[in-house]
């Protein structure tokens, strides 16, 4: 920055201020906890052009779990570096003038009267709208001469080959997620310390919020939120809380009908945290815990007029995504196992609303989950069926993106399609081929394209067990037994359930245990399937519960204490969510026998 008399400005000069940010920055990693001291300008004073782009890619959390995926089944070196104070190695932009009052402080630095002075910017500071853009364009004219390539799918993915030896970076603004083997990390991190002042965390264990855990040794690893969720927690939620397993049941939803009409009923959820609530589940639900993503989706749709029920139905997620600590567990898997597949599914007419269909879709690395999505459908379908094949395109349309994505990655054997699995036999005459003309000549053209991705090889359509339908959780409220059934499943608690055959039942008629299977895919030992519990009751919260946001009614702080835990018992959740959540809501069944709205209409004695 150059520091210009007062005459010196041009006419009309827009004069902006700046601020000091400070922060204390958790230890990550290699990286002790530190304090922060920023000074940012105020870009929000600056005025812009109608042409004026400000445009910044960042990487999608698809890719990065992907990534890591990658990473645990080929046993490669995966770590995070932090560009220290990114943004103004950039140049202002276009060459603009960019002009800031003296901030406080700066005659220490300057040792000089500052009176009638004024600071001319060159350099990419924080603050300004166009910063992002120009430190990502900096850092990619970087990495190309650095002989890397940029992704065609994914722009914040770059990756360059060395001796027979790929090296991928991801780039999150200013936090770079590095893939390879030892040798190419390690020159590259000195390549990083030549141009910018660094700081490597070594081994990834937190990246963009996401807590990573591996052991080499197993070949295992996980990706979780267990602090995001402790400190929304924290925010939102009182000390003690009734631990509940699932986040909304049938008896939980809500319509239009429930948001409020009154002034007085507006003014009283006005005070209420609701969007940042829900925008911090919508955060959670999106890179890690798909098992709450349709009750966020749902809530995520009353933004602009939120009532009660919405508010309550918020926290219960919350309370269920700090009871059940999972994380999604990634491990090695035989090369019989299909590089990519997806779970598709559709809940006919679920918004009560509009009466359109949600689509869900999952997608797995072989055993690994890397990506799901969750769409209200754009028309009304008229039957299971259509509402099926629609869902059937937007899981066609992922299946493609993912396909270039893995055949960059090498993930992805030549001419191997993704197996799309469906659990309607009537839409598979239609969407293989042009069958059943009559039933289908009114869907729009765009669903069709399912069909073509069939026919030129690209994606391939198989039925499965609705009992296996893993996208179940996705397009509807499930009951608590069959959310963690599922959830125990698609987070890679049981991955011998790919090698299974995909046709037969999951569970006995009774619902008490797993089933084995008859017919398995791969003729190869399948290990022992641990139980399912006969009843997983939901877990009871005590009646008139009360906060500091004082919307669920009066109690006495005695309620919101847990019951006394009973000898041998633990604290922690085990590493199978079934047997967790039947050990708590036996525990607490026995202790508070105490149900409320919150929970459901359901008994303790009842079976889910």
């Amino acid at each position: 920055m150059e520091v210009v008399d007062v005459f010196e400005l041009p006419p009309k000069a827009c004069i902006l201020g700046s601020k000091y940010e400070f922060k204390w920055k958790e230890p990550i990693g290699d990286c002790p906890a530190r304090a922060r001291a920023r000074l940012c300008i105020c870009g929000n004073q600056e005025l812009m052009l109608e042409d004026d782009n400000t445009f910044a890619p960042v990487a999608r959390m698809t890719t990065a779990r992907i990534l890591f995926s990658m990473a645990v089944q080929q046993d490669l070196d995966a770590e995070v570096s932090d560009i220290s104070t990114a943004f103004p190695n950039a140049e202002v932009p276009d060459g603009k003038e960019v002009y800031m009052a003296i901030p406080q402080g700066a005659e220490l630095y300057y040792k000089m009267d500052l009176t009638n002075k004024y600071l001319r910017v060159w350099q990419a500071l924080y603050g300004l709208r166009k910063s992002p853009r120009a430190f990502n364009q900096h850092l990619h004219g970087w990495m190309v001469k650095q002989v890397f390539t940029q992704s065609k799918i994914d722009p914040c993915l770059y990756f360059r080959e060395q001796n027979g030896k790929m090296l991928w970076v991801l780039v999150y603004v200013d936090d770079l997620f590095m893939v390879g083997v030892p040798a190419l990390v390690k020159e590259f991190k000195g390549q990083l310390n030549d141009k910018f002042t660094m700081r490597h965390h070594g081994p990834i264990s937190v990246y963009t919020g996401m807590e990573f855990k591996r052991d080499r040794t197993a070949k295992t690893g996980s990706i979780g939120m267990s602090k995001y969720v402790q400190t929304l927690t924290k925010e939102f939620l009182p000390v003690d809380i009734r631990p509940v397993s699932s986040p909304s049941t049938e008896a939980d939803s809500f319509t239009k009908l429930d948001e409020p009409v009154t002034d007085l009923e507006k003014s009283e959820m006005a005070k209420l945290p609701y969007r940042r609530l829900v925008a911090c589940l919508l955060w959670v639900s999106t890179t890690v815990r798909c098992d709450a993503a349709f009750t966020v989706k749902k809530l995520t749709q009353h933004f602009n007029n939120p009532g009660k029920k919405m508010w309550k139905s918020a926290l219960k997620t919350l309370v269920y995504l700090n009871t059940v600590d999972i994380a999604v567990q990634y491990g090695q898997a035989s090369k019989d196992y299909p590089g990519l597949k997806f779970y598709v599914d559709a809940d006919y007419a679920s918004d009560r609303d509009t009466r359109r269909s949600t689509s869900g879709v999952m997608a797995f690395h072989q055993t690994n989950m890397v990506n799901w999505l969750i769409k209200n459908q754009k028309s009304v379908a008229l039957s299971t069926m259509e509402a099926e094949y629609m869902a059937l395109c937007e899981a066609s349309k992922e299946a493609l993106y993912l396909r270039q994505l893995f055949k960059e990655l090498g993930l992805l054997k030549t001419g191997e399609p993704a197996y799309l699995m469906e659990d309607n036999e009537a839409f598979k005459w239609i969407a293989s081929d042009a069958k059943h003309h009559n039933r289908a000549k009114h869907i729009d053209v765009q669903y069709h394209f399912s069909r073509d991705c069939q026919q030129q090889g690209f994606t391939k359509v198989l039925a499965v067990n609705t009992q296996r339908q893993l996208a179940d959780m996705l397009t509807k409220y499930v009951k608590p037994n069959i959310l963690q059934r599922l959830t125990w499943v698609a987070f890679g608690y049981y991955p011998e359930f790919h090698l299974e055959d995909p046709k037969t039942p999951m569970v006995t008629k009774d619902g008490s245990q797993l089933l084995a299977p008859s017919r398995p895919v791969v003729k190869k030992p399948v290990k022992s399937v641990p139980k399912v519990p006969a009843c997983l009751k939901l877990l009871p919260v005590a009646s008139g519960q009360h906060h500091k946001w004082g919307i669920l009614g009066p109690c006495t702080p005695d309620d919101w204490k847990p019951p006394p835990m009973k000898s041998g018992h633990s604290n922690t959740l085990s590493r199978h969510p079934l047997q967790a959540a039947a050990a708590l809501a036996k525990r607490y069944a026995t202790n508070n026998p105490h149900l409320s709205s919150m929970n459901s209409n359901s008994s303790i004695g009842k079976v889910h």
